[in-house]
């Protein structure tokens, strides 16, 4: 990015200044002072018929101090520039990494919107140039128009929540209560593939909303369903221990590859061998509920399986 590169010279630039400012004032100073006192020194010692000789070792020392604070200013001046491009590369990039993520976002949020809205389109032009077609025709024209609004309120519901600043934690709630909430809206899902759901949970508090915590084990679940092998085990398990309550949710399938694994809570991110439709929002979400109520959630796989954790302070 050009303008980044010229704020890091302007910046560069600006510190440069102030450092030669400042090592040139000092110059300035050490030179008066040690003339001064080189001055009172030889003055003091000045006998009759040796002044000019006195004279002249005086001159060549004020020179050699000139020469040497020179010398001194030219290494500050090197030095100086380096670390300063150094200093201003470091200052400067957390916001240009913040400003590639903003564009980033943008545009990864504009490509995703078109999709369902390219959809949506296509359908509704469809039903205006059709000719005699029977009401059936229109009611699926209609349901898949209406599934595609579906997945353009849950896309705008998530990049809202994304982009929304942190909320401060108001409610608690039971894991237990809202866990087994969760997997009777995702039964429909598990029965289909054939998974059992092995459920180790007890009554555990923790700082964060029931809808906040129902879309985190939302999120989580529905990850451990798509990536499962049918007919698998998927094991839920709530603990508490050492002031901290642990949700850890494991499933049988495929592993994570180690190229995907350090990408897969940022935003839009979505592996080669990913599963269905999805927008990769899911465990970027997930992670911004987690971190703004306290906790920390974390992911490690095997070929044998995949376990998400999440911690939260009590």
């Amino acid at each position: 990015m050009s303008h980044f590169k010229a704020a890091t010279i302007k910046l560069t630039l600006l510190y440069v200044a102030l450092l030669m400012g400042l090592s040139l004032i000092f110059s300035v100073w050490l030179y008066n002072a040690a003339n001064r006192e080189l001055t009172i020194a030889w003055s003091a010692e000045i006998t009759t018929g040796v002044e000019t000789f006195e004279d002249n070792l005086l001159q060549a020392g004020s020179q050699r101090l000139f020469g040497d604070l020179a010398y001194f200013n030219l290494v500050v001046f090197g030095a100086g520039t380096l670390l300063s491009y150094l200093l201003a590369r470091r200052t400067l990039q957390p916001i240009e990494r913040n400003y590639q993520l903003q564009e980033e976002f943008a545009s990864n949020a504009s490509h995703q919107l078109r999709t369902p809205l390219t959809i949506l389109r296509g359908e509704l032009q469809l039903l205006l140039r059709g000719k005699e077609k029977s009401p059936a025709h229109y009611q699926a024209a209609i349901a898949s128009s209406l599934e595609e609004v579906d997945r353009l309120i849950a896309l705008s519901t998530r990049l809202l929540r994304l982009s929304a600043g942190p909320v401060p934690v108001v409610e608690k709630s039971n894991v237990k209560d809202i866990a087994q909430k969760t997997l009777a809206h995702l039964r429909p899902f598990t029965d289909k593939k054939g998974l059992i759901i092995k459920q180790h949970l007890r009554d555990a508090v923790v700082p964060m909303a029931e809808a906040d915590l129902m879309e985190v084990l939302s999120i989580i679940l529905d990850n451990a369903i798509k990536y499962s092998l049918p007919k698998s085990d998927i094991e839920l398990n709530v603990k508490v221990q050492s002031h901290q309550v642990m949700i850890s949710i494991t499933n049988q399938g495929p592993a994570i590859t180690s190229s995907d694994l350090p990408h897969i809570f940022e935003r839009f991110y979505r592996s080669a061998q990913a599963h269905g439709e999805g927008y990769g929002l899911g465990l970027a979400l997930a992670q911004k509920l987690v971190t703004e109520a306290g906790g920390t959630i974390a992911v490690e796989s095997k070929p044998s399986h995949t376990c998400f954790t999440v911690h939260f302070p009590v």
